[in-house]
């Protein structure tokens, strides 16, 4: 058990010699300082249980060192020891903080009883908070383990370290999985959040190197936490905690603090809650790649049906919210069964991943690209009327036409497409109405003179009867005849 810590605060030599022989027989460790401003340094460094201090000293008084004391450590008892003799002053130290008021000139064992009494109650004070720690650590402990969200985890991080590590501000960042470049910010509002992390990291963006922060710790101690990293800046006290595994880094959280370093107790909780944060991260982060990976297809690595089903009634819901327009493409290749009985299925699929290529670089960042089954592929166009969606789908019959497929195969083929266009809320209001409009539309270029784009206005409105996602087979224009080929290239 660390030995117990008494501050002596008084001006007069004399006095602190007189206090110091008679708690020198108490087993207590003794330090000393002749003014207010000696004790606030020596209460930054040292870890102080009891101060016994005056009230009358030049330019800090004890009556203003009190509460200063108090903000600054967890926990210090102080003992008055002063020659007033007032009652007014007394009840002022007492009002301020203080344990006990005693006047000089002292008994010794007045003193020591004193400061016994003090410091069992300021182990009593000291026990209560831990077992108040343990409870919430494991309260902790029990949050982010059940956590497997990946959007959720950053925000019970932050409760939890702030809560633990007395930090105010809280910035966790992801290295890895979706959302990367958006901190989840305690503390300070997001724009708050990543403009503070971009100054300290210095290099303007998300994710940032944890190389501006110097590890603080003691030699040892260093060398047991590597993933922490403390240290001041000019204006708040700082703690990173990174959580890396192996090659795999997931982020970390930056905690901020103004006023006073974080202590070891602190540092050593948020050590052992990086522990369960890094399992909780990597669970999550697994979650999150299987169900993506439930979404997507896995021949050209766009989103799969299951995807586009659940995705269209949320834009029909955002677009009718917002009041604003979106547009679907469907879309199938021509000819597509010739392909696969002149060139076998390895070879027809390796078109299709190509398609999907063409595809992908015609669209922007927030438009969605669907494989929606065999041939046919689904494009959601964000924030796009009928003219927009029209060249969009254009450029992509004219990219298909022009593009010379499979050159690695040394098969070097020429194909196109139909495309059919929907905007929400020209053509229909629900999402089922809006995907079988646009297939109905990709139908009638198919029933025609293919490698064609049409819009669903030329589509009758009585036809969105049936649904898109209760339609099981192709209708008739599905069947290719063998006699219809694809041209090869040069012909």
């Amino acid at each position: 058990m660390a030995q117990d810590t008494v501050l002596i605060v008084d001006d007069d030599p004399l006095a602190r010699a007189q206090f110091r022989d008679a708690l020198k027989d108490g087993g207590w460790r003794i330090i000393e300082a002749p003014n207010g401003e000696e004790a606030l340094q020596t209460a930054m460094m040292e870890s102080i249980d009891v101060v016994l201090l005056d009230l009358v000293m030049p330019r800090m008084g004890g009556l203003d060192l009190i509460p200063i004391l108090s903000a600054m450590t967890d926990r210090v008892e102080v003992i008055v020891v002063t020659g007033l003799m007032d009652v007014e002053p007394a009840v002022k130290a007492m009002q301020a903080g203080a344990r006990d008021y005693l006047t000089k000139p002292i008994n010794p064992e007045t003193l020591r009883f004193s400061v016994k009494h003090a410091l069992e109650a300021h182990h009593l004070y000291k026990e209560n908070e831990e077992l108040k720690h343990f409870v919430r650590l494991f309260d902790s402990f029990q949050k982010i383990g059940a956590c497997v969200d990946a959007r959720q985890l950053p925000v019970i991080t932050n409760q939890a370290l702030t809560a633990e590590c007395g930090a105010g501000i809280a910035i966790t960042y992801r290295l890895a999985g979706e959302g990367a470049d958006a901190p989840v910010c305690t503390g300070l509002s997001p724009e708050e959040g990543r403009a503070a992390v971009n100054k300290l990291a210095g290099t303007g963006v998300l994710p940032m190197a944890p190389d501006f922060l110097v590890d603080a710790l003691p030699p040892a101690r260093g060398r047991d936490l590597p993933f922490l990293f403390a240290r001041p800046n000019d204006e708040y006290h700082m703690l990173l905690v990174r959580y890396s595994s192996g090659q795999v880094d997931y982020g970390g959280t930056l905690l901020m603090r103004p006023g006073r370093p974080f202590t070891r107790n602190e540092i050593m909780r948020a050590s052992l809650l990086r522990a369960q944060i890094l399992n909780s991260w990597s669970a999550a982060l697994r979650l999150e790649d299987a169900r993506k990976a439930a979404y997507l297809d896995n021949l050209t690595g766009l989103y799969n049906a299951r995807q586009l089903e659940e995705s269209v009634p949320q834009w029909v819901d955002r677009h009718k919210a917002d009041e604003t327009p979106f547009s679907i493409l469907f879309l199938d290749v021509d000819r597509f069964k010739h392909v696969n009985d002149t060139y076998g299925h390895l070879i027809g699929s390796r078109l299709l991943v190509e398609v999907a290529s063409v595809l992908k670089r015609c669209i922007r960042g927030e438009d969605v690209a669907v494989r929606y089954g065999g041939d046919e592929f689904v494009l959601l166009l964000d924030h796009a009327d009928t003219e927009i969606a029209m060249r969009v789908a254009e450029r992509i019959r004219k990219s298909i036409e022009s593009h010379q497929f499979l050159s690695r195969e040394k098969v070097e083929l020429k194909i196109t497409a139909c495309i059919g266009v929907a905007t929400f809320p020209v053509h229909a209001d629900t999402g089922a109405q809006i995907l079988h409009a646009a297939d109905e539309a990709m139908y009638r270029g198919k029933r025609g003179n293919r490698n064609s784009v049409f819009l669903a206005d030329h589509i009758s409105k009585d036809t969105l009867g049936e649904t898109l996602f209760e339609r099981d087979s192709k209708q008739a224009a599905d069947t290719e005849s063998a006699a219809d080929p694809v041209p090869a290239a040069g012909e």
